[in-house]
């Protein structure tokens, strides 16, 4: 008899917790969106080991979350993470941090950029570059 009321008590402990370890339905998520305001050759974005570009400059105001033209990252668990972003001359390293539906955007300034050395050059550390140099032709 104590062998049956323990398992009954077991199953039904159980039903109550294992709702609780699903955490793709309960898991905290967030949007990030990369964008720049910069006339420049398309950016390719690397967050969370996907890949996608920014092909548009917004230069009146930031744009809404999503907007064509933009690298956007959505239901995005919420945390601090790493990016990469390049073009053909430069390349920007950073941290984004994902909150709880919200949309974070992280805006690539040519000020913040690396430029990229020649291939023998170090391209470790920021170099002094003439702003008409991160434009297209």
């Amino acid at each position: 008899m104590k062998k049956i009321i323990f398992g009954t008590l077991l199953i039904l402990g159980m039903a109550f917790i294992l709702p609780s370890c699903n955490k793709s339905s309960s898991e905290k998520k967030g949007d990030v969106m990369f964008w720049t305001r910069e006339s420049t050759k398309v950016i390719t974005v690397t967050f969370r080991n996907s890949n996608r570009t920014i092909s548009t400059r917004y230069t009146s105001s930031t744009p809404d979350c999503g907007y064509s033209g933009c690298a956007t990252y959505n239901d995005v668990p919420t945390g601090t993470y790493s990016y990469h972003a390049e073009n053909l001359y430069y390349y920007w390293d950073g941290s984004v941090t994902v909150r709880e539906d919200e949309c974070s955007k992280m805006q690539l300034s040519i000020y913040k950029a690396v430029k990229k050395s020649e291939p023998s050059g170090d391209n470790t550390s920021l170099e002094c570059f003439e702003e008409e140099d991160f434009y297209e032709e």
